[in-house]
């Protein structure tokens, strides 16, 4: 009876450490700023992320919302010895704008479209993810004259993530 008891237990246990969440919230450290990150998945290899940002430098701030749909696919590796390393890409689109810190008015707007390319490891022992991502991107921006109209640049960052479901 304790065999089958510890057999039962090992099997759930390994199922649920295994298993695929659904949605998961948690931060983004990128080159462009730092905020929240949201991840649903929509189909078992299908999934949309949403980040909202907040960035500033010497002369500027403002906010960023990127909304990306990605292709989510597992790496099975025997050398890894892991079934919790994934890897995802695809695409979306951006908005967001700056202001003066001088006069706090909107001086620019900007969207763009996105490419991504992450890497995420789901964690045995506690329900958090822990990923990288590269966001190649070409930006359009409108207001001053110091903003270029278009804009291309590559952002990356670390994302940590809260498994809800």
């Amino acid at each position: 009876m304790k065999k089958l008891l510890l057999l039962a237990s090992a099997i759930i246990t390994f199922s649920f450490a295994n298993a695929q969440y659904d949605m998961a919230i948690g931060a983004i450290y990128a080159k462009d700023g730092i905020g929240l990150s949201y991840k649903q998945f929509l189909q078992p290899e299908q999934n949309i992320v949403i980040n909202a940002m907040y960035s500033q430098n010497n002369d500027d701030f403002g906010g960023l919302l990127v909304g990306l749909y990605e292709f989510h696919k597992e790496i099975h590796a025997s050398t890894l010895h892991t079934t919790q390393l994934s890897w995802s890409f695809g695409g979306g689109l951006h908005t967001g704008y700056w202001v003066t810190k001088g006069n706090y008015v909107p001086t620019a707007f900007k969207f763009g479209l996105d490419g991504v390319l992450g890497l995420e490891y789901n964690l045995d022992f506690i329900p958090v993810t822990i990923g990288a991502q590269v966001r190649p991107y070409v930006q359009y921006n409108s207001g001053q004259e110091n903003y270029s109209l278009r804009y291309y640049d590559v952002d990356y960052g670390v994302i940590v993530r809260y498994i809800i479901r």
